[in-house]
């Protein structure tokens, strides 16, 4: 596996701390806690001591101030470990953040401190007998009457529901304005008119308490609404994009969890003789698991980055992605048409990502990503088929769409040229953002050329100007688009080439980047 750098060495010390953790108290008892259907309360408790429990929480309400990746640890080891019946996740990753983002200065310090040492346990009723993923069917209400609400309905499905000592009720304070009509509310365990029902029964997740809830004639003090009366809905629109994040995180863990199990068997496993993991195709399966859980992984990575507020490490992750399919169906491609494709498609990735930089980031200097890899796969395609070594040192550029399409075509062609006339074995092709200028250095150890024959064509370049000059012992080609742009194919002077030219393809340009790409013989 590819290593994780987006955590740090404080991370993983963190992570250390709670496998030990997990291994003393929690592993041990799991199977019983499935047969009982709940956890231990003093497992919360002990968690909370351990700085495992709302880990993000400023200081002054009982947290660390810690980023969302300490988060992200304790779910990744507790599925690692298949401990389904531990609640941590929903109380520190969902209800906290509601209480954080959108309660009273009053009602944070009543509970957030509280929640933070695992004195009380929380859960969020959403889920109703009749309405699940349409929150805006729910039935619930709460009726204001003075300084108070009144809460009728039942919840069903609620995960830490039975142990809850605090619940976030979702209802409807207009019932009649739809999503617009719907309200949070805080309700405490204990509070007259709202009862626990039977402990749900499951397939899986036996260990987790799942509880119906019921509230009749329960009343809470108008404090307890969260943020403002009506804006229930959009509160659920920001939040769940976190919670949904936590169950990719978790599922992810748990399937790179399974994939270990199964290595482990493989190699235990005998089968005529052998470890049925040395038969080939189980390890062809096994390494196609492996591959696509990494791509989960390093699309994750991209999440996560956005989770912590790094926007541009998003944008790249996913961008980076993109490159590598791209990449992986080029070389797939059963001809020359398909690969223009990929190679539009790299660009018009690129260019969509610069726009999406440009609208959401606006930073300094913005990379042409697309026109990068188109140029990557340019060379390495290049250097397979005519034996030169191609070294691209491709750095961020600034460029419009026209020029990078432009530059793309001169390093083709460059390239191209030189493989014709000139018996060169290393090449290398540096992009940089000074001037907006792009070199390729061609070093052919010794061999001469014909000076004439290396003149670029003018094919899909209209309206440049080229050159061809011999000075200071150096063959300098230049195309110019204008504005700055240009390229340099740069190649000692020496005698001209008299062996028989070896035959080079030529290799297409991505077409307009708007359309249907042109075909290509």
């Amino acid at each position: 596996m590819i290593p994780r750098t987006l955590f740090s060495s404080d991370h993983e010390l963190f992570r250390d701390s709670v496998r030990k953790f997990l291994e003393q108290e929690a592993v041990p008892f799991h199977e019983q806690w499935e047969e009982r259907g709940y956890v231990d309360r003093e497992l919360w408790s002990k968690a909370g001591a351990a700085g495992m429990l709302c880990s993000h929480l400023p200081e002054e309400y009982g947290g660390m101030g810690a980023d969302f990746l300490y988060s992200a640890i304790v779910i990744e080891e507790i599925s690692r470990r298949g401990l389904s019946g531990i609640g941590f996740s929903l109380h520190s990753d969902i209800v906290a953040p509601y209480i954080l983002h959108y309660g009273s200065e009053a009602l944070k310090r009543k509970y957030l401190p509280k929640l933070a040492s695992g004195e009380m346990i929380s859960a969020i009723a959403m889920t109703e007998p009749g309405a699940g993923s349409d929150l805006q069917g729910v039935k619930t209400t709460a009726v204001q009457d003075g300084d108070e609400y009144v809460i009728n309905g039942s919840k069903t499905f609620i995960t830490n529901g039975y142990l809850a000592d605090l619940v976030i009720v979702v209802a409807k304070t207009d019932p009649k304005a739809g999503a617009k009509g719907i309200s949070l509310f805080l309700v405490e365990a204990g509070t007259p008119g709202f009862d626990k029902g039977k402990r749900l029964k499951k397939v899986g997740m036996k260990a987790q308490d799942t509880s119906e809830l019921f509230f009749q004639n329960v009343r809470v003090p108008r404090e307890n609404l969260l943020g403002q009366a009506g804006q229930g809905f959009v509160y659920l629109m920001q939040e769940l994009p976190q919670e949904r994040l936590t169950v990719a995180v978790a599922g992810l863990a748990a399937a790179e969890a399974a994939l270990h199990w199964t290595l482990d068997y493989t190699r235990e496993r005998q089968a005529f003789g052998r470890a049925i993991a040395d038969f080939q195709t189980t390890r062809h399966k096994l390494a196609e698991l492996a591959t696509h859980l990494q791509e989960v992984r390093e699309n994750e990575r991209g999440y996560l980055a956005r989770e912590l507020h790094d926007e541009l490490g998003a944008l790249l992750t996913a961008a980076k992605l993109d490159v590598a399919r791209l990449k992986s169906r080029l070389a797939d491609a059963p001809d020359a048409a398909q690969r223009l494709a990929h190679l539009t498609e790299l660009l018009n990735s690129g260019i969509a990502l610069k726009r999406r930089i440009i609208e959401d980031l606006r930073p300094s200097s913005l990379s042409n990503l697309g026109l990068v890899a188109s140029l990557e796969i340019l060379g390495r395609e290049f250097g397979e088929r005519s034996g030169i070594q191609v070294d691209m040192v491709l750095e961020p550029v600034t460029l419009d769409e026209a020029r990078q399409l432009t530059i793309y075509r001169m390093v083709q062609e460059a390239l191209t040229n030189v493989g014709k006339y000139a018996k060169a074995t290393e090449a290398t092709v540096v992009l940089k953002n000074y001037d907006n200028h792009v070199t390729v250095d061609i070093s052919d150890n010794g061999s001469g050329f014909d000076v004439q024959q290396v003149r670029p064509s003018t094919h899909g370049l209209a309206g440049m100007r080229h050159r061809v000059e011999a000075a200071g012992g150096k063959l300098s080609v230049a195309s110019t688009p204008g504005q700055g742009t240009h390229l340099h194919a740069m190649l000692p002077v020496r005698s001209p080439r008299t062996e028989a030219i070896r035959p080079v393809p030529t290799y297409p340009a991505p077409g307009p980047l708007t359309g249907a790409p042109r075909d290509v013989a």
